[in-house]
């Protein structure tokens, strides 16, 4: 399983990181593996990685992603929807 990273923007007036990403080869992917996978190629030590999009394309073995990275918890409260952020801390569990 291979990830490369197709662009990363930092918002600097919604206070994000925004990352566009490829997963190659990949079977079975989850969003807390590909938060991990994501985290694993960026070096980074931020827990607030919320995948916001995954895209399977049809007849290929890759999906394309769209992570964003906050530095604080309460900033991304405000900006994220509410039910994404408890799908992830339902998945956590």
């Amino acid at each position: 399983m291979s990830v490369s990273i197709t662009n990363d923007n930092k918002n600097l007036l919604l206070e994000r990181r925004e990352i566009t990403c490829v997963f190659k080869d990949t079977q079975n992917l989850k969003r807390q593996n590909a938060i991990q996978l994501v985290k694993d190629k960026l070096k980074s030590e931020n827990d607030l990685i919320i995948p916001i999009r995954l895209l399977c394309s049809s007849g290929l073995n890759e999906i394309n992603g769209v992570f964003y990275i906050y530095n604080n918890k309460t900033e991304a409260e405000k900006q994220i929807n509410r039910h994404i952020l408890t799908r992830l801390i339902k998945n956590d569990k």
